[in-house]
Parts: C-alpha cells; sequence; structure tokens
C-alpha cells in the first residue's frame, strides 16, 4: 500500500522536481543509512525496518526512475541493457554479496562491522546513479535540441 500511494502521489513530482539521479539514488542512500543504523545497532527489528523501507524505496521511487533512464535510448540497445543489468548485474550481485557476506562471516566479522565494509561500495552506488542521471538529462536535452 505504501508503495502504491508513493507511485500515486509522490514518484512523478519527486522525479521532476529532484531528477532522475536524486531518485535512482534514493535505494543506495536508504542502504547508506541502513548499513551505518546496522553498524550501530544489529538487532532484529532494525533488520525487519531496513527491509520494508529498501523495498518501498526500490518499487516507488528507484525502479520508476531506472526505467526512465532508458528513454533516451535506442529500442534495441535498450533491451540488451536490460538483459545485461538483469542477468548479469543483479542476479550476479545477489550470488556475490551472498557469498561475501558469509565469506566474512566465515573470518569471523560481524554484522556490524559487515555493515561498515558495503559502506564504500554503497557510496560508490549512489554516486553512479547520480552520475546516470547526468548522463540521461543530458541526453534528453540533445535529443529535444535535434528534434526541434
Amino acid at each position: 500500500m505504501l508503495t502504491l500511494a508513493t507511485q500515486i502521489f509522490a514518484t512523478g513530482p519527486l522525479l521532476a522536481r529532484f531528477g532522475i539521479g536524486v531518485a535512482a539514488a534514493a535505494l543506495p542512500a536508504v542502504y547508506l543509512g541502513a548499513f551505518v543504523a546496522l553498524a550501530l545497532a544489529p538487532w532484529l527489528a532494525l533488520i525487519v525496518v531496513i527491509q520494508i523501507v529498501q523495498r518501498w524505496a526500490n518499487f516507488a521511487i528507484a525502479n520508476p526512475a531506472r526505467q526512465v533512464l532508458f528513454t533516451v535510448i535506442g529500442r534495441e540497445d535498450k533491451y540488451k541493457a536490460k538483459n545485461l543489468i538483469d542477468v548479469v548485474v543483479y542476479r550476479g550481485s545477489d550470488a556475490l554479496s551472498g557469498w561475501a557476506f558469509h565469506g566474512m562471516e566465515w573470518l569471523g566479522l560481524k554484522l556490524g562491522t559487515i555493515a561498515l565494509c558495503a559502506l564504500p561500495l554503497v557510496g560508490f552506488w549512489l554516486l553512479l546513479s547520480l552520475g546516470l542521471g547526468r548522463a540521461q538529462a543530458r541526453r534528453a536535452a540533445q535529443r529535444v535540441r535535434v528534434s526541434a
């Protein structure tokens, strides 16, 4: 319900006001805050709250923003990129993060420390999202100039 309400009433205005990059960076921003919170207080209740906020931010804000990123490229490139991202990036990162987590546990690291270890990667993800948003805005502006 939270995702639906956000998409109906807020996602469009958020994208228009802050841009695609900021909206795409919403999910890594949630993870950044979540990992800091987990480092300070690695509690089960916090993990549940983080999971809810993560899913909400992903489906209500970040995913629509990611879809807008594809509006400035051709159809063939879009489908190639989407397949690569879905198979290699999402599934590969799921597998890699699971292996990395278990490897760090095997090394004796606790949840809070593992969360801190993830911060540089999440920071890179956030900066990448902002950069992709700027690139999308430039390409969109070029399309408008070319068609005018």
